[in-house]
């Protein structure tokens, strides 16, 4: 199926997309609340596609006030929210939870695609993979949809297990080739990949005729530099040449942060004059400090948090 036809098939439907993502739903005194990254990349989809039907996890209370990673935003404040539905679907990550909360989710998910024109499922994981779930019952209703991907996920949990005990090494030894199992499922069905960045593109166009590779870009026009920045950065290069490098992101296996800390490292070696600034957390923030110290780079790179 061409992507003209994905774009215009079933247009007698009265919503504009279905949306089936990862990032967390958090209920915060009345409030509903998502990641404000993925906030910003709702409000381009619905400049595009119209009204958005967003469905994703809601995470418990709990979990969300240990994590310090998420930067939540009011979803009151999108531009036009008029345009947005947002559906809460189970916290099932674990087998027990995910069984009993099936059912009901399906018969959710067979509504909302009936619902809906376009179908849009970001797939990762496979217990609590509420998105491969939508695209299973798309294809039971012989809808066309498009599956999104930022990560190859049975790849990632096999290298973030590589270290771990051995009853967790024995798990991913099981779960991750079901979940390549999974993803090749839905994967052969869709009618349209995107693929964010190269790795994704290369583990999974071969199962997609129509695919493309995508990049997430959240910068607007307002956070380019101006003029007069720009014309006081280059004077300021001939007095002060030190590169300096800023990223912010997640500590965490998928933002590849001991990859980063080794290619600072290799720039040093070579003599470049650098400083180098990480703003983030995330569970790999040890293992971050450490190698900075091991490959002596303290003076060179900063972890902000």
């Amino acid at each position: 199926m061409t992507l003209s036809n994905f774009i215009h098939q079933n247009t007698l439907t009265q919503k504009g997309m279905l949306l089936v993502l990862h990032p967390p739903l958090q209920i915060q005194k009345g409030q509903l609340l998502w990641d404000s990254q993925a906030c910003n990349g709702l409000e381009q989809w619905a400049d595009n596609f119209g009204s958005i039907v967003v469905a994703a996890p809601a995470i418990p209370e709990a979990m969300a006030e240990l994590d310090k990673t998420t930067v939540w935003r009011d979803t009151a404040t999108l531009k036009n929210p008029e345009r947005f539905e947002f559906v809460q679907l189970p916290w099932a990550y674990s087998l027990p939870k995910f069984l009993k909360t099936y059912p009901a989710t399906r018969t959710l998910f067979a509504g909302l695609i009936q619902q809906c024109q376009y179908l849009q499922f970001a797939i990762g994981g496979l217990v609590g993979d509420w998105a491969a779930v939508a695209a299973l019952e798309a294809q039971r209703q012989g809808r066309a949809y498009a599956i999104h991907a930022d990560r190859v996920e049975h790849q990632v949990v096999r290298h973030v297990a590589q270290n771990a005990g051995f009853k967790a090494r024995l798990k991913v030894s099981v779960t991750s080739p079901l979940m390549a199992r999974l993803e090749q499922q839905v994967i052969r069905r869709a009618s349209l990949g995107l693929w964010h960045g190269n790795d994704c593109y290369a583990a999974y166009s071969r199962f997609c005729q129509n695919s493309y590779v995508v990049h997430d870009v959240h910068t607007k026009i307002s956070d380019a530099i101006t003029p007069a920045a720009f014309a006081e950065k280059v004077k300021s290069s001939f007095t002060d040449p030190t590169l300096r490098i800023c990223y912010a992101g997640r500590i965490a296996a998928m933002k590849a942060p001991l990859e980063w800390v080794r290619a600072i490292g290799v720039a040093r070696n070579l003599g470049v004059n650098l400083q180098a600034i990480w703003f983030g957390n995330g569970d790999m923030m040890d293992e971050m400090r450490t190698l900075i110290s091991q490959l002596n780079l303290g003076s060179c790179i900063q972890l902000y948090g």
